[in-house]
């Protein structure tokens, strides 16, 4: 527990009963901890300090996997249904999108940027992926709607 919220003695009692220990061994500074932890972090994660590496990256604990498709399906044209419309090879839009937003390899507090063409209301999936690999299984985390897109 991080911060000065272990010296509340309620807060005390509570963590006693539900660790079932009398001592809590309350040997760092909680305030200072947290300044600590976030000054190596933004050590390690910047080369503007000349520091000794600290190896404090956290991978996430699973891996992220997006689906874009259109909100309506009848609004999701094939490339080739695009084609035969006239719509040039340049101004092709890919629809229904896969992709791997984040891997276990990748740091936490990392920031990915999507550039989308997209002209028609879409849905963007998020899934939480077990056992990456042939094998994965996708456990849906969230759904967004996004309407009202303008050309």
């Amino acid at each position: 527990m991080i911060g000065g919220g272990i010296r509340v003695p309620k807060v005390a009692e509570i963590l006693e009963v539900a660790l079932g220990r009398k001592d809590l061994g309350v040997h760092l500074n909680g305030d200072e901890a947290m300044c600590f932890g976030s000054a190596f972090i933004a050590s390690n994660s910047s080369s503007a300090f000349k520091v000794k590496q600290i190896f404090l990256t956290h991978h996430p604990p699973f891996e992220v996997h997006m689906k874009i498709s259109p909100l309506r399906e009848e609004d999701g044209l094939t490339e080739d249904e695009q084609r035969a419309e006239g719509v040039e090879e340049e101004d092709l839009i890919k629809y229904h999108q896969d992709l791997r937003l984040f891997n276990q390899s990748d740091y936490l507090g990392k920031s990915k940027g999507l550039g989308m063409n997209y002209n028609k209301d879409m849905k963007v999936e998020l899934f939480r992926v077990h056992n990456p690999g042939p094998e994965e299984e996708l456990e849906l985390v969230d759904t967004y709607l996004l309407d009202d897109v303008k050309q």
